[in-house]
């Protein structure tokens, strides 16, 4: 039964792993939107920009929405143009005279601020971040990491949320004045401030100043966003103010959305789609929305994002974001709040999304402070980061739950060390596989004893059970005796096992989370530790060395130890399985199996044989006494 159950597993496993075909992406949406100008012509400057408000569309609708029932800045639908409206309040600004400091020009032209680490264009059209470029790491294509998805309408969008809608400000054209903050390095870059301001932004449902054409009564808001960005970190500050709406009956909120949420980063896009997801830690509680998926990497079950649609989590926001396996962008309120968490998925697209929904001040302007970060889910990063914050944001980094995280720490301690002296995390895994084995080896030495006894003194309880096979009673205490006097204890060679296993699951997670290990090279055609060793691949099979090295030293290993003959095939199986379950994962994580493998089998090598010596009356008194009896006789 055994054998059969471990069969279907494997073929199941087989079957999705290099059968069952994966679902394409579907092709971008050939819509295109055209914006027309007040005098009836194509304005040119929209024309590029069809094919993201598609993709915006499309967003809206897998989530329920109807893109066209959320009212633009300029008081249109969003599906009209919103263009119009922004231009409209243009020409009122000249003909009143109005001069803004380093106005943009009417074609809206993107800002870049390039840093040590990040390059981050904004986009005066939404006050959004357009596009955030990580200079250190790169992508599947090996260019540089892009966290934002250059289909949709870029990072944090801001929305005003009130009793008569919502107001999304994504085609509002904010004016722009950019100027040096003190401090900063020279080398790196001075620290610059964006501030982002929209003036008369008409609003329904709020405190009535001004009559439309159509004599619904509106107010006109001043909204400002106002960016500081620092050359040398990953992090920036936000700030968001809000002038102009009548809060007392505390119906009006500020939204913010990253709706595509972050691109797939990896090439091994099967992996990485599990630990995509929207998260957040309200109050204590960690909230993950992911696709998640079982262990090994084999895909089978899965998170709250798999199932699709859209979840809603209410507390006190310490901070919300999306993450990819190695990758992470997250908005961190200065100060807690109440608010209301919302994250939604496309299983189809593999793209998790997330909203912010926060209330505004009663009474007054509603300014609040943000601190904006994007970057490597980098153990070390994080921790600094989260000293300037203190927001707990280490809680992203994954090392496992409260048993194994000190381990697994540790672990990841010894080799940034061991990699600062040797420049090789393969090395580094090779070294911390002997270190483990020497300190486990009095723990392997007394398992190995045990089984090697276990095994000698088989044929012994064998004949003690044939002898009272018809007298269980005496069977059970002439066993005991006999397992007493040779010092024999079933559980002596899983014992030690169990000890070691806190280590074996700490270390699973940490290679397999670990950005250190991303495109970092070991040896021959080991170039990547975070990804298979493929080598190549055979009628659409890929061809991955490490785990066949790995499931032939198990194998090798396997039949070194000494096994009951009716487990012997069930022992001999679990290398293939094995073999299956590793196949496609981290060449780091199957590099410090295979390590161990050798490094337990040099040790049985070691191993002398346990000397046994059985004396006829401990077996069976009935056949001792005939056996003296026949002595005398002769």
């Amino acid at each position: 039964m055994l054998i059969a159950f471990a069969l279907m597993i494997v073929i199941w496993l087989v079957f999705n792993q290099f059968i069952m075909p994966r679902q394409e992406e579907p092709p971008p949406p050939e819509t295109e939107t055209v914006a027309v100008s007040p005098s009836g012509d194509q304005d040119p400057r929209e024309a590029d920009r069809g094919s993201t408000a598609a993709s915006r569309s499309a967003v809206a609708d897998r989530r329920g929405e109807r893109a066209t029932e959320r009212p633009s800045a300029g008081g249109e639908p969003a599906g009209e143009p919103a263009a119009w409206g922004a231009r409209a309040e243009d020409a009122e600004r000249a003909a009143r005279g109005w001069r803004l400091q380093n106005r943009l020009e009417a074609e809206a032209r993107e800002i870049v601020l390039d840093g040590e680490l990040v390059r981050a264009t904004f986009d005066p059209r939404g006050a959004r971040i357009r596009s955030w470029v990580l200079k250190r790491y790169t992508g599947p294509d090996d260019g540089p990491a892009e966290m934002i998805p250059p289909s949709g309408d870029g990072a944090l969008g801001l929305i005003l949320q009130g009793p008569e809608g919502p107001l999304d400000l994504s085609q509002t054209l904010f004016s722009v004045t950019e100027r040096r903050l003190p401090g900063g390095d020279e080398l790196a870059g001075a620290r610059r401030e964006l501030r982002f301001v929209a003036e008369g932004v008409p609003y329904r449902g709020a405190a009535p100043s001004t009559n439309d054409a159509a004599g619904e009564s509106q107010s006109r808001l001043r909204i400002e966003r106002i960016y500081r960005f620092d050359p040398r970190r990953y992090d920036m500050e936000m700030e968001v103010i809000v002038e102009g709406v009548d809060n007392f009956r505390r119906d009006h909120w500020m939204v913010f959305e990253w709706d595509e949420g972050l691109p797939f980063l990896e090439k091994q896009e099967k992996l990485e789609k599990r630990a995509k997801g929207a998260i957040a830690l309200l109050a204590e509680e960690f909230v993950k929305f992911d696709f998640g998926g079982g262990s090994f990497g084999c895909g089978c079950g899965g998170g709250p994002a798999s199932q699709g649609g859209e979840r809603q989590y209410e507390g006190m926001l310490r901070w919300a974001g999306v993450r990819t396996k190695y990758f992470a962008g997250l908005l961190i309120p200065e100060e807690s709040r109440e608010a209301t968490f919302s994250a939604f998925s496309d299983p189809d697209r593999g793209q998790v999304g997330m909203r912010v929904r926060l209330p505004m001040s009663v009474e007054g302007a509603t300014r609040r402070a943000y601190t904006i970060y994007a970057g490597p889910v980098d153990y070390r990063i994080i921790k600094e980061f989260n000293r300037r914050v203190d927001r707990e944001i280490t809680r992203i980094v994954d090392f496992g739950g409260k048993l194994v995280a000190p381990l697994s720490k540790a672990a990841h301690w010894f080799l940034v060390q061991v990699h600062a002296v040797v420049p090789n995390y393969g090395v580094a895994i090779l070294i911390l596989s002997i270190l483990l084995r020497v300190a486990f080896h009095p723990l392997t030495v007394k398992s190995l004893r045990s089984q090697r006894k276990m095994q000698a003194l088989k044929p012994y309880l064998d004949r003690i059970n044939e002898e009272y096979k018809d007298n269980p009673e005496e069977k059970a205490k002439k066993t005991l005796e006999f397992q007493r006097k040779h010092g024999m204890n079933p559980l002596g060679g899983c014992l030690p096992m169990l000890v070691q296993m806190p280590v074996f699951i700490a270390l699973y997670g940490l290679l397999m989370n670990a950005i250190e290990l991303r495109k970092a090279p070991f040896v021959l055609w080991i170039q990547d530790l975070a990804s298979p060793d493929r080598v190549g691949e055979i009628a659409g099979v890929p061809i991955h060395i490490l785990p066949i090295l790995m499931a032939a030293t198990m194998l090798l290993q396997q039949r070194m130890t000494p096994t009951d003959p009716r487990q012997a095939p069930m022992m001999l199986l679990m290398p293939v399985m094995l073999l299956v379950f590793f196949y496609s994962l981290p060449s780091g994580l199957v590099l410090y199996w295979t390590i161990t493998n050798v490094l337990t089998i040099g040790q049985q090598m070691m191993m002398k044989p346990v000397p046994v010596v059985i004396e006829e009356e401990e077996i069976s008194g009935e056949t001792a006494r005939k056996k003296k009896k026949k002595k005398r006789r002769k």
